[in-house]
C-alpha cells in the first residue's frame, strides 16, 4: 500500500528493463495478443473497484482528474493550492496549447496503473495450482509488453459499423466478454461498455449526473425521469456512419480523415518567429495569436476531436466535460488523439510553443492559461515549461509540455510506449529531414478519403481569374510549384462555446441542391464541446462570463460539392467580367446551418432550411449564439515534375476571405430544445 502522503509519481510502463512496446488498436489487441487482452480486461476491473489500493491509481480517482469532482488528486497531496478558497478551480488544460500533452499524461497514468495490477495478475496466472499445462512465462510476457490500445475511429470501417465489431460483436457495447485465463476461458463484465461508481458518487454531481450511478451513452428517458432511461445505440452509430447517400464524401468520419489530413497541408519550411504560432492554432481551438487567423486556414487539432466527444455521448457523459472521463471509452478516444499528436509533432517537430508567440514586429508574447486553475494563479502565462499539474515525473517535479513532447529517444523525458509504424512513419525514431516532405505527402495520402490525383486535379473548363494562382510563398520548398486552375473552399468558422448550455454541433447542408445532396443530409461540421453552466471549472467559468472566446474551426467543402454548384451557378467563367466574386456569392447562397445538441435535438437553423410557417413562429436567434461564418478559398503548390519526392505532398497558400455567411436575421432557433 501506498503512502498517503507521498505523491504517485507518473513514469508511464517502465518495467524492469525499461523496454518500449506499442500501443495497440484495440480489436488488433483483442484478436491476436488474447493474453494482453485479458489482463487488460481483469485489470480495469479491479481499478473499477472504489476501495482499489493505492487510492491515486483508482479508476474513480484518475478520471476524476479531468473535470468532476474538481478535487485535489490523491497522487500530488502536498500541491500548494493558489486557488481561492471555497471555490474549484480544477485541472483544466482545454483551450491551451498545453491541451496535446496534458492529455498524454492521463492517458499514461491510467495505463501505468493497468500495468502495475496486469504484472501481478500475470504472476498469480503462472503460480496458479489449476492452471493448465504450458502456462509459465506466456501471462508475465503478456504483462510486460501491455499498453493502453487505442480505437481507431478513422479507420474506414467506422463509416460502415459505427462502433467496432469483432464477429458482429459491438466490442464497447456487449455486456459481458470471454475471454483466456491460465485456466481456459471466463467469462466478466465488460468494462469497455460502463463505469459504476457504486453507492457513492463522486462529490458535486448535479442533475442527471447527480442521479446516474452509472456511465452513459446515449441515454433516452421519458420527459425528465433520468432515472428511467436506455442506451440508444442505433442512434450513436448512426451519429457515427451518417445516412445512406451513396457519396461517400459525406460520410462524417470520411469528412473528418480530411479534416485530419487538413492539418498536414503545412509546409516544413515556414519562417522560424511563426513555429509557436502554428503550434497555437494547432493545438487548441482558442488560439491567442489571431495575426494567423486566416494566413494558413490550417483548422484545430482539439477542434477535430471535439466531433468524437459529442457522437459518443449523445446527451450522456461523453459529451459533458466535466464527466467525461468516467465513460471508459474517453480514454480510448484520447490513446487515439494521441497517436495523432505524436505522428503531426514528430513530422513538423520545429512547430512548437517555446516561450510565446511572436508579433509582426517581432515582439514575444506569453501564452495566458485558463484563469484560477486548482494549482496555477489566474493570468499566469504558459509555456514549454509550465508544470502539467497534477502529474509528477519523481517526487519533486511535476512533468512538462517539453518532458512530454515527442514519443522517440529525442523527448527529454522516456514515455515506454510507441504505436505500430503506418507506411514508412515511424514513431519511435527521430525524423529523418530528407524524407519530412515524402513523410508529410503519405499522411495526406493516409488521410484522404479520395484519391489525391482526383482531389486535386484541375478544374475543368473556362475558369474565373481567382483559378490562376500567384507565384508561391519564398519560404516554401523549392521542389514546388503553383497549381494552375485551382482552389480549395472552406469555411473558416468562430463559435461560442459557452452560448449554449453544454456541448453542440454546427453542421452546414446544401438548401437546394438535391442532384448533390439532399437538405437533410450534412455536408460538413464544426463541434463544440463545453460544460454546462453549472460547472465548476474556473476557466470555463471565466470564459463564459467574458462571452467573447471564440472556439475556431474549419469546415471543408469537397469538390464534389463545388463543382456541381460552379456548374449550377449560371455564371459565364469566359466573359462575365464579375466570375471572381459571383461565384463565391453563389457558393454562400447555397449553404443552411444547423445547431444541434449531440443527442440530436434542433437548437437553430437557418430561414433556408425552415419552411415558411416555421420561420414565422420561430425567434430569431439572439446575438450572443450567433456563429461568425466566413468562406475562403486557397491555391495549392504542388512538387515539380522533377522534385524526387515519392508522395508529393501539397500545400495551401493564397488564402482569400470571401465574406460572412449567414446574416443575423437569418437564423431562428428553438428555446424549448436549450437545456
Amino acid at each position: 500500500m501506498s503512502n498517503p502522503s507521498r505523491p504517485y509519481v507518473v513514469t508511464g510502463m517502465v518495467g524492469q528493463d525499461g523496454s518500449v512496446f506499442p500501443r495497440l488498436e484495440i480489436r488488433n489487441l483483442i484478436t491476436k495478443h488474447p493474453e494482453q487482452y485479458s489482463l487488460f480486461v481483469r485489470s480495469l476491473l479491479q481499478l473499477y473497484n472504489p476501495d482499489y489500493q493505492p487510492k491515486p491509481a483508482s479508476f474513480v480517482e484518475i478520471a476524476g482528474i479531468h473535470g468532476s469532482p474538481y478535487q485535489r488528486w490523491a497522487g500530488d497531496p502536498d500541491s500548494t493550492t493558489v486557488y481561492r478558497p471555497g471555490t474549484n478551480g480544477g485541472y483544466c488544460r482545454h483551450s491551451s496549447v498545453l491541451f496535446a500533452h496534458w492529455h498524454r499524461l492521463a492517458v499514461i497514468l491510467l495505463e501505468q496503473a493497468i500495468g502495475e495490477v496486469a504484472a501481478k495478475i500475470a504472476v498469480a496466472d503462472e503460480l496458479d495450482p489449476k492452471a493448465l499445462p504450458g502456462q509459465k512465462g506466456r501471462w508475465t510476457q503478456a504483462a510486460k509488453e501491455l499498453r493502453f490500445p487505442f480505437w481507431d475511429w478513422l479507420d474506414p470501417r467506422t463509416s460502415e459499423e459505427g462502433l467496432p465489431r469483432i464477429d458482429g460483436i459491438s466490442i464497447f457495447e456487449t455486456p459481458t466478454v470471454t475471454i483466456q485465463t491460465s485456466r481456459g476461458e471466463e467469462e466478466f463484465n465488460n468494462p469497455l461498455r460502463t463505469y459504476e461508481y457504486g453507492e457513492n458518487l463522486p462529490a458535486n454531481f448535479e442533475d442527471n449526473m447527480g442521479v446516474w450511478y452509472r456511465t452513459y451513452r446515449w441515454p433516452r428517458y421519458p420527459g425528465s425521469e433520468w432515472e428511467n432511461l436506455t442506451e440508444d445505440y442505433k442512434g450513436l452509430n448512426r451519429a457515427l456512419t451518417g445516412t445512406d447517400h451513396p457519396n461517400q464524401e459525406f460520410k462524417p468520419i470520411n469528412y473528418m480523415r480530411d479534416k485530419f489530413g487538413h492539418l498536414f497541408k503545412l509546409p516544413p519550411t515556414l519562417p522560424e518567429g511563426d513555429w509557436p504560432s502554428v503550434w497555437d492554432h494547432w493545438s487548441n481551438s482558442t488560439p491567442q495569436e489571431r495575426r494567423l487567423d486566416t494566413h494558413f486556414c490550417l483548422g484545430s487539432f482539439e477542434e477535430c476531436h471535439h466531433k468524437m466527444h459529442n457522437d459518443l455521448g449523445g446527451d450522456g457523459h461523453m459529451s459533458t466535460p466535466d464527466q467525461a472521463a468516467f465513460d471508459p471509452i474517453f480514454f480510448f478516444h484520447h490513446s487515439m488523439v494521441d497517436r495523432l499528436v505524436a505522428m503531426w509533432e514528430h513530422i513538423y517537430p520545429d512547430y512548437w510553443m517555446q516561450k510565446g508567440w511572436y508579433d509582426k514586429e517581432g515582439k514575444l508574447h506569453t501564452f495566458i492559461g485558463p484563469k484560477g486553475t486548482l494549482t496555477q494563479e489566474e493570468g499566469t502565462g504558459v509555456d514549454e515549461d509550465t508544470p502539467l499539474t497534477p502529474f509528477k515525473k519523481n517526487e519533486n517535479e511535476y512533468w512538462t509540455a517539453k518532458d512530454a513532447h515527442f514519443l522517440h529517444n529525442g523527448g527529454s523525458v522516456k514515455k515506454y510506449f510507441t504505436y505500430e509504424p503506418v507506411g514508412p512513419f515511424e514513431f519511435d525514431k527521430p525524423l529523418d529531414r530528407e524524407k519530412q516532405q515524402d513523410l508529410i505527402g503519405f499522411m495526406q495520402q493516409y488521410f484522404s478519403t479520395s484519391k489525391l490525383d482526383y482531389t486535386y486535379a484541375p478544374y475543368e473548363g473556362s475558369l474565373p481569374s481567382l483559378f490562376n494562382p500567384p507565384a508561391i510563398p519564398s519560404f516554401f520548398p523549392a521542389t514546388h510549384e503553383p497549381l494552375q486552375n485551382f482552389r480549395r473552399w472552406i469555411l473558416f468558422v468562430e463559435l461560442i462555446p459557452e452560448a449554449w448550455n453544454g456541448s453542440h454541433n454546427l453542421e452546414f447542408f446544401l438548401h437546394d441542391q438535391p442532384d448533390i445532396a439532399p437538405a437533410t443530409v450534412p455536408i460538413t461540421s464544426v463541434t463544440a464541446i463545453s460544460r454546462q453552466k453549472k460547472t465548476r471549472c474556473a476557466a470555463c467559468i471565466e470564459r463564459r462570463k467574458r462571452h467573447t472566446n471564440y472556439l475556431q474551426g474549419i469546415a471543408l467543402l469537397q469538390r464534389d460539392v463545388i463543382i456541381p454548384l460552379m456548374k449550377s451557378s449560371g455564371i459565364d467563367f469566359a466573359t462575365d467580367k464579375d466570375a471572381n466574386t459571383k461565384l463565391p456569392t453563389y457558393i454562400k447562397s447555397q449553404l443552411g446551418a444547423r445547431f444541434q445538441l449531440p443527442g440530436g435535438d434542433i437548437l437553430a437553423e437557418t430561414t433556408n432550411l425552415l419552411t415558411k410557417d416555421d420561420i414565422a413562429k420561430l425567434e430569431t436567434l439572439p446575438e450572443d449564439k450567433f456563429p461568425r461564418v466566413r468562406l475562403f478559398s486557397g491555391a495549392a503548390a504542388v512538387p515539380k515534375a522533377d522534385s524526387g519526392l515519392e508522395y508529393k505532398p501539397y500545400y495551401y497558400y493564397d488564402w482569400q476571405d470571401h465574406g460572412f455567411l449567414m446574416t443575423k436575421e437569418t437564423w431562428k432557433w428553438r428555446p424549448e430544445n436549450w437545456r
